[in-house]
């Protein structure tokens, strides 16, 4: 066990008091606000009812009993819809609600680029690793978010210096190989802290799942780490099957606490236990602080959430004994009959499918509700110096997609709208009163010079050797209706070579000695698999999904053999579903074949063929 002495360290631990200054001009270089970034898991823009992308004349309510007729409704969410109307008690300012921001196909790579503010062919991560035989992490020489706000100020010199950030990471890292306890990835556990967090509670990938962390959102093991110590802590509903007393994987047990409790509670819920960490560390900082909060849910495994989080309708509905496998428990997963009562509906023919997404809808229930505490409870004052940004990392699940409404096979893990769009919402004293909504380009990278645009941190002083893809939008937060410093969106999905050089030949082992590779590599190529990547100028949107890799190391003086596509194209303003493929029309339209070609001339230019 670690002593309790550096827990309270961590949790109480500042470098210099917040002191206001007198005038104008000492008090723009004093009031650096707080910076809490909240990250939905698995959440797009169809999800949410603030967007209206999933209206319909009716929807299917409960009893869920066969296969649904009509959508379901949308998730209750009026703590993300009060943070985008600038309604949240206690929070200066107003709120904005970004149409037209962008992630990352799937998880790993959207985290890495909010973190990074760099695409995925630099910072090395495409794909998710969720254990197996990949075993990557993000690079420790890439400059992390609280890396940024430790570094990129000055030793401070007087009252009305800059000041360092306190920095805390809580919820789901998932941007590190996940721990085998083996000596090649022992220091995963501490990989936030070893990337400039203070303070890191959560897990190291998803729950749920054997390679890494498996069980529930009731039970899974947290890791707790500060510079030079960690500990884990298991939660466990009633007498789990545990292998060994702490387990953090079927290879990996580690000394811990258990926790065990008798019911499915807020006690053990994995977003429940974030929010608390979330607002205890918050709570105890004299600071700015930085917050990374990263909630698990509503990723699967899909399960009823505590009745707690949920409105009285959404409890009822779910009690309802004629849903199939009803009535639905806290702690049921999709796929399974009730432990708590007995069903009525006698036709289970899409049982598990219906199940999926009513279980993800009130798990998105219960992560707003928990949006709303973790808000509430911060301390007043912490509050109102609060700038708050909310971001999905990628689109929602194929499996939580209402099929009635939108196309499942547009869903996450593809590079269509439905998979890389992503909701964002921006609310504190930096936006003007009231509710905004701004059409501006704006990818997840971009949060990267944001926070420093607004925090004062020098991208300079703390990364002055990394090429950035980040834009900052600092100017849409004055004034939402400011265009977007971005022309073009990118999103990208690969399986890893690591970060990799760009060439019109493909991918190329950086620190090549002739980057250009004239046809003939003069370094060792890189094979990207299952490469997909996309670019839009707003309107047109072009998707290239390899077909064929190209080759791996040849000998020298041999012609490298370039990667296949396939090619996709739309017009993302008229057709936001992608429903019509314009490719096949290119042939008649020149215009059609110029936009094309300057798309994929762009794509090329920027992360190879």
């Amino acid at each position: 066990m670690i002593a309790a002495t550096w827990v309270r360290a961590a949790l109480v631990a500042c470098c210099l008091v917040w002191a206001p200054a007198s005038g104008q001009q000492a008090r723009a270089k004093t009031m650096q606000p707080n910076i809490l970034l909240i990250v939905l898991d698995d959440v797009g823009t169809d999800k949410l009812e603030v967007y209206g992308e999933s209206d319909s004349a009716s929807y299917a309510q409960a009893p869920w009993c066969g296969s649904l007729l009509a959508p379901l409704s949308y998730p209750k969410t009026p703590n993300l819809a009060a943070l985008a109307e600038g309604q949240v008690p206690g929070l200066s300012g107003g709120g904005i609600l970004f149409g037209r921001a962008y992630g990352a196909p799937v998880c790993q790579p959207a985290r890495a680029c909010i973190l990074t503010g760099r695409y995925g062919f630099r910072n090395g991560l495409g794909v998710t690793d969720d254990g197996g035989s990949l075993r990557k992490r993000m690079s420790n020489a890439e400059v992390l978010l609280p890396e940024l706000l430790r570094r990129g100020f000055p030793a401070p010199t007087s009252v009305e210096s800059l000041r360092r950030y306190r920095t805390g990471a809580f919820g789901k890292w998932h941007v590190s190989a996940l721990p085998v306890c083996d000596p090649v990835m022992a220091s995963d556990f501490a990989h936030p802290v070893l990337n400039g967090f203070q303070l890191f509670q959560g897990t190291m990938g998803n729950v749920g799942t054997g390679g890494s962390n498996p069980g529930d959102h009731y039970n899974w093991t947290k890791v707790t780490s500060v510079p030079g110590a960690s500990e884990l802590t298991r939660y466990a509903v009633g007498s789990e099957n545990l292998i060994g007393p702490f387990q953090f994987s079927s290879q990996c047990t580690a000394p811990g606490t258990l926790l065990q409790t008798t019911t499915h509670s807020e006690e053990n819920f994995t977003a429940s236990v974030t929010r608390a960490d979330a607002v205890r560390w918050m709570n105890a900082q004299n600071d700015p602080f930085f917050a990374y909060v990263a909630f698990t849910a509503p990723h699967f495994p899909y399960q009823v959430p505590p009745f707690e989080l949920l409105s009285s309708a959404t409890v009822a509905a779910l009690q309802d004994p004629g849903n199939a496998g009803g009535p639905y428990c806290p702690g049921q997963t999709a796929g399974t009959a009730s432990a708590c009562g007995t069903s009525t509906c006698t036709d289970s023919t899409a049982l598990t499918a219906n199940q999926k997404r009513i279980f993800y809808n009130a798990m998105l229930e219960a992560v707003d509700t928990e949006i709303g505490n973790l808000l509430a409870q911060m301390s007043p004052d912490k509050r109102a110096r609060t700038m708050v940004f909310v971001i999905g990392d990628n689109g929602t699940p194929q499996a939580t997609v209402e099929p009635l409404l939108h196309d499942p096979d547009h869903a996450k893990g593809e590079l269509y709208e439905l998979g890389v769009r992503v909701p964002m919402i921006a609310a504190g004293y930096m936006v003007p009163r009231g509710a905004h909504a701004s059409d501006a380009l704006v990818h997840s990278v971009d949060l990267w010079r944001t926070i420093a645009q607004i925090s004062g941190a020098s991208p300079s002083l703390a990364a002055p050797l990394l090429p950035h893809d980040s834009r900052g939008f600092q100017q849409v937060l004055r004034d939402p209706g400011a265009p977007s410093a971005r022309t073009e969106v990118f999103c990208q999905g690969f399986v890893q070579p690591g970060a990799y050089f760009p060439t019109e030949w493909g991918p190329y082992k950086i620190g090549c000695t002739d980057p250009l590779v004239p046809g003939v590599f003069a370094c060792e190529p890189k094979n990207v698999g299952l490469h997909g990547r996309s670019l839009s100028d707003g309107q047109y949107k072009l998707i290239l999904m390899q077909t064929a890799p190209g080759s791996e190391v040849l000998p020298p003086g041999t012609q490298d053999i370039k990667p296949t596509y396939t090619e996709e194209l739309y017009d993302i303003l008229a057709d936001p579903e992608e429903t019509t493929d314009l490719e096949p029309l290119i042939p008649g339209d020149p215009i059609l074949a110029a936009i094309r070609d300057q798309l994929r001339d762009r794509l090329t230019q920027l992360s190879g063929f």
